[in-house]
């Protein structure tokens, strides 16, 4: 509950409910999976006109349409690793679209990338995205 209560003064600073579109500033807002206090971040967003990128883990997929429907991207935060085979990366990365039911392209990992990972997700069309804490994941 704190993190969601400071992320909103954050951008209740950076982005004024009242700001004009001369005035406004951009962000770019990630948040991986979805936080216990949703309904809470969406209303700051929501007077704000500000949308986010969420990366959903399997257990969040049930909140995409909430989400497509008020304009935020979605990706797909993932723990298949390098131990798995590339057919096995494949069918979690499917699987997951399937889930969500809606066409995504961006990955984060939490497990590491293999080349075998890099290569899968290229060939399906995903984009990495890598935290800034975290540039070792793609290495």
């Amino acid at each position: 509950m704190r993190k969601c209560l400071i992320f909103i003064l954050i951008l209740g600073l950076l982005c004024p409910a009242s700001a004009s579109a001369a005035e406004r500033k951009y962000l770019a807002l990630i948040y991986d999976g979805c936080p216990r206090e949703l309904s809470s971040l969406l209303d700051g967003l929501e007077k704000r006109n500000a949308r986010m990128t969420f990366f959903l883990r399997e257990e969040d997929s049930r909140k995409a349409e909430t989400l497509l429907n008020q304009g935020h991207e979605l990706g797909i935060l993932t723990d298949a690793g390098p131990k798995l085979s590339r057919r096995e990366i494949a069918g979690e990365l499917k699987a997951r679209e399937q889930q969500i039911n809606a066409q995504v392209r961006l990955l984060q990992t939490t497990a590491g990338c293999s080349d075998g990972m890099r290569q899968v997700a290229k060939a399906l069309g995903f984009s990495f995205v890598v935290p800034a804490g975290n540039l070792r994941a793609l290495s």
